[in-house]
């Protein structure tokens, strides 16, 4: 029986030459369930391929995940994961649509899929939105507060993210929405909250990002907090917090966090705590932990006069001021010296065209 990663790879290398072929006009166009033509791919997910379609009945873009599996477990995890997205409305988390059934054929190859339709956004994940765009701290960390945002709500209906990460936060249209809850799980009021109903008995997630605790199987919503502040740090420094090849200790041990001089000071702290190696060290909730970066972020606002200082430093007149600032002196000198000359040749030109005037005036008085 073929594995989750041999169906998604087998559905790829189908899907991924045909489409090439329809962009040179050949073939007929895919149709999922009669209803979503699919345009490219776009990625993959945890469990599915994720491609972008056109609704042909209300006519707007989405993305739609495939599930190309037929082992029943998988199945029921995804129409699981369908369930659990389908409760979350909340303006920073991709919305879903709508989940189904249907066979999709691609050059007489018959592909039984489990789909789920969602928002299709346009933007950048967070990773690559930085690289692009470079923003300052400021508005890294107000991304950081959408996207926490949208997993405090998640956390409220009792659903841990589990893959928190910097290619699972989109910028759509400058808001910051989570993305890919393929790994989430809800905590069932039946096991009385308990943490380990959300594990299946292996470690899942990203290991880059992984609370030691998700590493051994284990997840809930401080695992999700660790996750969050790991993203963060990183997206701040450039460099993760620690080598997740070294082993757990390490993990726990605050001195070794790679990239700390590129942290903003009034960061540091809070994200230090959220990502301790005991998950009772932690905040104890992503709102709490939210809420601290709110009030240190006020702390790291630009006051009036650094703010006036670093607009006149990026205006115009600034590149005039420093390229005469940053001149050698001897340069300076001798640019006097030049300027110094010619206002003396202007004045004895003017001097002798005075003295032909005066005495042009006189010879015609004589004569």
């Amino acid at each position: 029986m073929a594995t989750v990663e041999q169906s998604i790879t087998a559905l790829e290398n189908l899907l991924g030459p045909h489409l090439f072929s329809l962009e040179l006009g050949l073939g007929s166009p895919l149709i999922l369930a009669n209803r979503y033509w699919i345009k490219d791919i776009r990625g993959r997910g945890a469990r599915g391929l994720v491609v972008r379609a056109r609704d042909t009945n209300l006519e707007r873009d989405v993305a739609i995940k495939l599930y190309p599996h037929r082992d029943a477990a998988t199945i029921s995890e995804a129409e699981a994961e369908a369930k659990v997205l389908a409760k979350l409305r909340h303006d920073n988390i991709v919305l879903v649509f709508d989940s189904d059934f249907a066979d999709l054929f691609i050059d007489n190859v018959r592909v039984p899929c489990l789909f789920i339709v969602m928002e299709y956004i346009e933007g950048p994940h967070l990773r690559a939105w930085i690289a692009n765009e470079n923003p300052g701290p400021l508005a890294i960390l107000d991304a950081f507060i959408e996207a926490g945002q949208g997993l405090a709500a998640a956390h409220a209906k009792g659903i841990y993210h589990r893959d928190v990460k910097p290619a699972n936060i989109v910028i759509d249209r400058r808001t910051a929405r989570v993305v890919d809850f393929g790994l989430a799980r809800q905590v069932l009021e039946t096991d009385g909250g308990d943490a380990r109903a959300t594990q299946y008995g292996v470690a899942i997630g990203t290991l880059a990002y992984m609370a030691p605790e998700a590493r051994r199987g284990i997840s809930d919503e401080r695992s999700d907090l660790f996750a969050f502040a790991v993203s963060l740090w990183e997206s701040l420094s450039g460099k993760l917090p620690f080598d997740p090849e070294a082993g757990e200790w390490r993990l726990g041990n605050h001195e070794d966090f790679f990239g700390a001089e590129r942290i903003p000071k009034p960061l540091a702290e809070p994200l230090k705590r959220a990502m301790s190696y005991e998950p009772a060290q932690r905040h104890a909730s992503m709102e709490e932990l939210l809420a601290e970066l709110r009030a240190r972020r006020d702390q790291m606002q630009p006051s009036l006069f650094s703010g006036l200082v670093d607009a006149i430093r990026k205006s115009p007149l600034a590149d005039r001021v420093r390229e005469v600032v940053e001149r050698p002196a001897s340069e300076l000198a001798s640019s006097w010296a030049e300027q110094a000359r010619l206002i003396q040749e202007r004045a004895a030109a003017e001097a002798e065209r005075e003295e032909r005037r005066r005495w042009s005036g006189g010879s015609g008085g004589d004569t």
